[in-house]
Formats: structure tokens, C-alpha cells, sequence
């Protein structure tokens, strides 16, 4: 972690600085511009939680009422992370995906019919998790457009001639298949990889 100092992060217009010296407390950790260490701050708020846990659960409550979206959006992130680490770059702007949440539930509300954001290139093909990659589209339609996609990739590079690496056709493949969520893309041998 690189080393900035109190007046450094003032100037910058950070939040936080870190010194690499310990705290009061042993922690080597980030600071708020108060001088808090991070990690001090995080034992306070949970020893708080543990003492009030009814208190907390309303605030929280309270506070998801009060802003849905940047809720959904938080979800929608934790999710992000939780299924593919790095799917989040380090220059995240969390602030800009709050809108496609926000016409999310606009769109729900108004038409009655569920909406969902998505990605415009799955995170499994590599995809990011930045706000240039979100779209809102009707729930009921996702798995529909994930096939056209894979049809449409399909048809822009055909098999080629050698079998490695190449695309299968599912109608060809075992039903024991290890993987059938991918059947497009399988380990080639179908009847190889039919569990025994």
C-alpha cells in the first residue's frame, strides 16, 4: 500500500491516508482524515452491532427504506464479487451504477412486469462489473438472450476443422454431461465426459 500523509490525502481530496506506522492499538491500517485507524473503527462499530443487535436491525431497515437503490445496487455488487473476485477493478465508481438500479425498479413499478440489471458481457466471459457494462432488461428474458448471444457467436466464428478448442453442438452431447450450464463449449470428447 502506498504510503500518504494526512496533509497528501487533504490535498488529493482522499478519505483516508496510511502512514505504515501502528496504531495505538497495533493495527497497520488505513486512517480517516480524523485519525482513526480503519480497523479501530470497524471493532467499535461491531462491538456496538453485538451489544444492540434490534437497534441495528432497524437502522438498517430504516436505512434500505430509505434508499433502495444504492441497497440493490450494494447486493448487486456483493453478488458481483462473491461469483467472480475479479470482476471489480480497483477504479470502481460504485456511484454510477446506482441509475441502471434506479430505472430498474422505475421500469418494474411502471410497466408490472420484472426488471433486472445484467451485464452486457457476462461476467463469466470475462466481463466487469463497472457501470459501461450494466443494461436493464425484463427479467423473463434473460435466459432467451443468453442463447441468442451464444447463437450469434456461433454463427460469427464457426467450428473449425481441428477438434480442440472448437464449439459442439449440445444436441451431440451426453446427458450426463459434467457441464451442462456450458453445453456450447464442452471438453469435446462427449462420451468421455459422461460421469461413470
Amino acid at each position: 500500500m502506498e504510503i500518504i500523509t494526512r496533509a497528501e490525502a487533504i490535498q488529493r481530496g482522499l478519505k483516508r491516508y496510511f502512514t505504515g506506522l501502528p496504531c495505538k492499538h497495533g493495527h497497520v491500517a488505513e486512517r480517516l482524515l480524523a485519525r482513526t485507524c480503519v480497523e479501530c473503527g470497524r471493532g467499535v462499530t461491531r462491538r456496538w452491532q453485538d451489544a444492540n443487535p434490534d437497534q441495528c436491525r432497524k437502522q438498517g431497515h430504516k436505512w434500505r427504506s430509505e434508499n433502495p437503490d444504492r441497497w440493490v445496487a450494494h447486493r448487486g455488487l456483493h453478488e458481483a464479487r462473491k461469483r467472480f473476485p475479479d470482476c471489480v477493478p480497483s477504479d470502481f465508481d460504485f456511484e454510477a451504477t446506482i441509475p441502471f438500479y434506479a430505472e430498474r425498479r422505475r421500469l418494474t413499478k411502471e410497466t408490472g412486469v420484472k426488471h433486472d440489471v445484467d451485464h452486457i458481457v457476462a461476467l463469466r466471459l470475462g466481463g466487469k462489473h463497472v457501470a459501461s457494462n450494466l443494461q436493464v432488461n425484463r427479467q423473463k428474458g434473460k435466459a432467451a438472450r443468453a442463447e441468442a448471444r451464444r447463437v450469434a457467436r456461433q454463427k460469427k466464428n464457426p467450428p473449425s476443422d481441428s477438434s480442440a478448442g472448437s464449439v459442439v453442438d449440445p444436441t451431440a452431447l451426453s446427458t450426463n454431461c459434467l457441464q451442462p450450464s456450458t453445453a456450447a463449449v464442452c471438453c469435446q470428447q462427449p462420451p468421455s465426459c459422461a460421469r461413470p
